[in-house]
């Protein structure tokens, strides 16, 4: 069986239409959600267009899916939706790879002679992953762990090597002999003492600028007595939860609109849910994404540059440094002149054009030219915006109010600015590329003075916008709202239903196709059998 494909589009709204795709690890075999399931586990969920759950099984030891799986992949989940990343977008494999790698991780000496893994923020690993915003939110994010048990503990551990601004453990066991073989952060003298304060103090050690406190507390109890306690929190992760406490949670964060995260090992299976009203998105960070060069719609200026080149030059030297961008632009131009203003859009005209550039070549050796070849399917790009982005444009949030994101606030400026340009801002950035230093440097700063230019019609449509609704013009700063010019054709909405509605409310005929499958049979089974075993 192959592997399941990502597990949301790259840009835009969460997909409302794709079938869910659990992911394995190791093993590719998807784990449907099913009904029975739920029977069997008060803790489990299903997935349907407006939740994002994953299950994992592995052939293996049961203490690396409650140490190593589960809370890296908890981490990933909480990394991303902290500092405004899609929500776990493309393989899971790579965002444990890089919990578990790439955090900037040293190896060198502690207290006592012993020897550890220590964070460096030196190495600045993390901002390597989500840029310098997302390493900042992150350090401004504060997170409260209910219950540390070992899934709950290696998911906090991850985040304080992350750099997690602050963190709130919650538990109101003691530690027993029997957590001294699943959990590495107590040890037999800490057997009777407060399980949360144990914990606490590890993860301090851990990194010191993380600010850490413990209640000891069973969050049950939290959940039922303080409610308005989790409102103070950028991210709720919740371990091991009962399905009535999960509901009751979900319904409190979502009403003070505080991201949370349900995360449970079980035996062999663990799952992770993410419940929060609304994600917006500006840096999603997609794995692939179509280069903003405006090779079949350049504004004045890059036109302006394409025709001061002649591609007949007999200059051999300048001839294969000419950028392949000036050539696909002019290319792209001769070829409208000559075809009623229309770009290749048939597979023959497209090979036609891709000829063309070829015949341009004077020598084996012009990689301008191969590198034009190569990326002439930017030319057939379709104009304008996309269907993504459009969508988030038409939503009724982009009727701005005093009470809006400032997301949807920029949005709003967007929206005003696209209606006039007929395009999103310019990105500002172009590929390396063979040519000259001087046609790249010129072709560079044309690109940035388009992008700055862009900047500044949005920045100014946001202090209208604002002004209008009745707040500071100048309360959404100038590097956010350059951020969101640069990634404007990336945003992405994400919408979750309720936990309350998918138990009252499951997709049926979605689940029920999934009982007709031997390997989801196989797995049911499987799931009994664990049932029995772990009691």
């Amino acid at each position: 069986m192959t592997s399941p494909p990502p597990l949301s589009s790259s840009s835009g709204y969460c997909s409302t239409s794709s079938p869910f795709y659990p992911i394995m690890l190791p093993q590719s075999l998807p784990l449907p959600l099913l009904p029975i399931l739920r029977n069997l586990h008060p803790w489990s969920g299903y997935s349907d267009s407006y939740s994002t759950v994953f299950f994992f099984q592995l052939s293996t030891a049961h203490f690396v899916v409650v140490t190593v799986v589960v809370p890296t992949v908890v981490m990933a989940a909480a990394a991303a939706v902290v500092v405004d990343m899609g929500v776990l977008e493309g393989s899971v494999e790579w965002k444990a790879e890089m919990g578990l790698r790439d955090l900037g991780l040293v190896e060198r000496d502690c207290e006592e002679g012993r020897r550890g893994w220590v964070w460096d923020k030196g190495l600045v690993a993390g901002e390597r992953i989500w840029g310098e915003q997302g390493q900042a939110a992150l350090e401004k994010a504060s997170i409260c762990l209910l219950n540390c048990g070992p899934t709950g503990s290696e998911t906090l551990k991850n985040l304080v090597l992350g750099g997690i601004g602050s963190i709130t453990v919650i538990d109101g066991s003691k530690v027993e002999v029997g957590d001294l073989g699943n959990n590495f952060m107590v040890d037999e003298s800490s057997v009777g003492e407060s399980k949360a304060k144990t914990v606490c103090t590890f993860l301090q050690e851990l990194n010191d600028a993380v600010k850490a406190k413990f209640i000891e507390e069973y969050p049950k109890a939290l959940i039922e007595t303080n409610p308005s306690f989790f409102s103070q929190f950028t991210l709720v992760v919740a371990t091991q939860l009962v399905e009535d406490s999960m509901v009751k949670l979900e319904r409190i964060c979502r009403e003070a609109n505080v991201m949370l995260i349900f995360a449970r090992s079980y035996g062999l299976t663990g799952f992770i849910r993410i419940c929060v009203k609304e994600h917006t998105v500006i840096e999603s960070k997609p794995d692939h994404f179509l280069d903003d060069l405006r090779l079949n719609n350049p504004w004045p200026e890059l036109r302006s540059f394409a025709e001061t080149i002649d591609l007949n030059v007999p200059d051999p030297v300048v001839h294969k440094h000419t950028p392949y961008v000036v050539i696909l632009v002019k290319m792209a131009a001769e070829w409208a002149q000559t075809h009623g203003g229309r770009l290749p859009s048939t597979r023959e005209e497209k090979k036609e054009f891709k000829e063309l550039i070829r015949a341009r070549m004077r020598a084996f050796d012009e990689d301008n030219y191969k590198e034009g070849m190569d990326a002439s399917f930017k030319v057939f790009a379709a104009r304008g915006i996309s269907s993504n982005l459009q969508r988030i444009l038409s939503d009724s949030c982009a009727d701005v109010d005093s009470n809006s994101s400032d997301f949807w606030v920029m949005v709003a400026a967007l929206k005003d600015f696209i209606d006039r340009e007929g395009e999103a801002p310019l990105e500002g950035s172009i590929p390396d590329m063979t040519s000259s230093t001087e046609l790249y440097v010129t072709l560079q700063k044309i690109y940035q003075a388009k992008a700055e230019a862009d900047f500044f019609a949005i920045e100014q449509n946001v202090g209208n916008i604002l002004k209008k609704i009745g707040r500071d013009p100048d309360s959404i700063s100038k590097a956010v709202i350059k951020s969101f010019c640069k990634n404007a054709r990336k945003l992405t909405v994400c919408r979750y239903r309720p936990l309350e509605d998918e138990f009252n409310s499951p997709v049926l005929p979605e689940l029920q196709k999934y009982l007709t499958d031997e390997d989801y049979r196989h797995v049911m089974r499987c799931c009994m059998t664990l049932e029995i075993d772990y009691n």
